[in-house]
Parts: structure tokens; C-alpha cells; sequence
């Protein structure tokens, strides 16, 4: 079975995964779609696609294609999936799956009603690296975790216009990367936070440039997390635990894992790949849909609910509303 894929939006992020795609088994790219016909037609041609679109709603209209892969602004996240659930296409949506948790919860409980397959695409997840560090804390290698460090950062230019600085695009750090450092918090700590406590810098254009957060589970695990746009971060994130750590560079896309016990490392884990990594969720997504599934083990619609619920909760501590809502 050809899982047959279909491309809405040609940003930075929507080239990083049809470059990707010569990974991946069992699929291929048949159509994609932007607001600009030339723009769609060069991605076309770049990657040799089939089939160009003027609009998404001539892409959602293809009897041919079974799943988007929706790669447009935050902002349009929302609208877009609901445009292709109600066609009756499988999404796969970048992260964040909207802006807030009543766009969230919309669009899990129309692909709920429609018994079709939705996922974040939170390409984090599905990494070998991020896989084997969660390997070896199952098998109790560090023993009891109690401390998660995770940071996330780069210095940008400002532009009041850019995606990142214009609030009326959801921009910001919050949603754009600190998501990254959340999310792997919760993927460890398993559950949700009882405490969460947030700090920000606030900008010219009235977004967040620089969060500072700490989540508090129940088990006792605390999660010191940190996203800038305005500083250079070390992009890397620590497990700690009773009996060692674990350390894991640029772990937003990891490549590597090491081990330690004590102050030694005893292990270390490198995977070989050369693409970005999106193929490993493009793979697990193909997975899924070939066995007639609508959620993901690995991120399951209720992982988007956390974690969309922990951001409204950052953002209503440091008092930032975007002007549509």
C-alpha cells in the first residue's frame, strides 16, 4: 500500500520534510499547494511533484491523495486542518496543532467525529536519540528521575512583520520553541503538571522573546525550561535521576544520547542518518495509516491537549493575548 501525501504550504519547514521524503518507504509526495502559484509550482518542480495547487482548497479536492501535511503558519493551523478533516483527509499538522486549547480540542473532536487520523507532527518524538534516552530511563539506568533541564534558543533579528515578532501570527518563543523543551518535559515525566510557574520578557511588539518556565509533577520530577529569541541558548537538555543522567545535545532534533552513571559516562548512542529526521514520524504516520489507525501511540491527541493547555497557562501568567482571540 502507497500512502499517497499531499503538501499544504512551502516554507522553510515544508522543504526540510519533502527533502526528507526520499526516506521514506511506501509513500510519495502527489500534490502540493500554496497561496502562490509560482511558489507551488517551483516547490513542484524542485522535488518532482506532480501536481501544483493555486489554493488549498483545490489540494483538500484531490480524490488522490490520503493524507496533508499541513506546513503554514501557526495561525492557519486551526482553519486548515478543520478545510482538510471536512474534506475527508488525514492530517498531519506542524506544531503547534493551533494557538489555544479551544482551537485544539475543535479540531481532535472533529477527527473524532469524522474517524479520521490527526497527529502533531512534533518530530522530536520519533528521533532514534530521543527514543533510546527514553529506552534507558524505562530500564531504570538512572534510576528515579527528579530533575529535567531542557533550554532552546537563538538571537534573530527583530522584525515587528516576521512570523516570529508579529503577534497578529502567533509569534513569539512560547509556540515557535519553547514547545520543544515542554514537550520533552512531559514525554519523561509522563503526566501533567500540578505546578507550573512562568516568567517572560515581553518585546517591543508585544510577544514573548524570552520564557523562563517550571513545571512540577506529581511523581516529583521538576522541569527547569528556558526559549529565547533574543540569546544564544545551549540547545541541549539533561535528565537527571537518583543513579545518573542523561545528556542530549541539540535534543530538538538529537542526533546523539550519552549515558551516565555517576559521573561516568557509560554509554553513548549516535544514529547514522543523513536526512533532518523527519522521516521517522513521516514513517511511524505512514504506519499507522496503512494499519486503518486515527491516533498516535506516540503522540496521541491527548499529548497536543497537555501541552497546549501548559502554553495557555504560560501565557495567561505573563499576560500575553493575541490580538484575534
Amino acid at each position: 500500500m502507497t500512502i499517497r501525501w499531499g503538501i499544504m504550504g512551502t516554507g522553510k519547514i515544508a522543504h526540510g520534510f519533502a527533502r526528507d521524503f526520499a526516506a521514506v518507504q511506501n509513500a510519495e509526495i502527489q500534490a502540493v499547494a500554496s497561496r502562490d502559484m509560482q511558489k507551488a509550482q517551483e516547490f513542484a518542480r524542485e522535488f518532482g511533484i506532480a501536481k501544483a495547487y493555486k489554493s488549498y482548497e483545490d489540494l483538500v479536492a484531490d480524490t488522490e491523495i490520503d493524507i496533508i501535511y499541513i506546513a503554514t503558519p501557526h495561525t492557519l493551523h486551526y482553519s486548515n486542518t478543520l478545510l482538510c478533516l471536512n474534506k475527508g483527509k488525514a492530517v498531519l499538522c506542524e506544531k503547534p496543532l493551533a494557538v489555544n486549547y479551544q482551537q485544539v480540542k475543535e479540531m481532535i473532536d472533529l477527527a473524532r467525529d469524522k474517524n479520521l487520523f490527526l497527529m502533531e507532527a512534533l518530530w522530536t518524538y520519533f528521533l532514534p536519540a530521543i527514543l533510546q534516552a527514553k529506552s534507558w530511563i524505562d530500564q531504570g539506568q538512572i534510576g528515579k528521575i527528579t530533575l529535567i533541564q531542557a533550554n532552546f534558543g537563538f538571537k534573530t533579528t527583530f522584525d515587528p512583520k516576521s512570523r516570529l515578532f508579529d503577534p497578529n501570527l502567533a509569534g513569539g518563543a512560547l509556540l515557535d520553541i519553547g514547545i520543544y523543551p515542554i514537550a520533552l518535559a512531559i514525554l519523561v515525566a509522563e503526566g501533567d503538571p500540578v505546578e507550573i510557574k512562568a516568567s517572560a520578557s515581553l518585546g517591543q511588539s508585544k510577544v514573548d522573546e524570552y520564557d523562563a518556565i517550571l513545571l512540577s509533577f506529581k511523581n516529583g520530577i521538576r522541569a527547569q525550561l528556558s526559549c529565547s529569541l533574543v540569546s544564544y541558548l545551549r540547545d541541549d537538555a539533561f535528565i537527571y535521576g537518583t543513579e545518573g543522567y542523561i545528556h542530549i545535545p541539540d535534543f530538538w532534533h538529537a542526533e546523539k544520547a550519552f549515558l551516565y552513571q555517576g559521573d561516568q559516562m557509560i554509554e553513548r548512542f549516535e544514529d547514522q542518518r543523513n536526512t533532518r529526521g523527519f522521516n521517522f514520524e513521516t514513517d511511524e504516520v505512514n504506519h499507522i495509516l496503512t494499519h486503518h489507525k486515527t491516533e498516535s501511540s506516540c503522540m496521541p491527541w491527548q499529548q497536543s491537549i497537555r501541552l497546549i493547555q501548559i502554553m495557555d497557562e504560560v501565557r495567561r501568567q505573563i499576560n500575553l493575548t493575541y490580538p484575534f482571540e
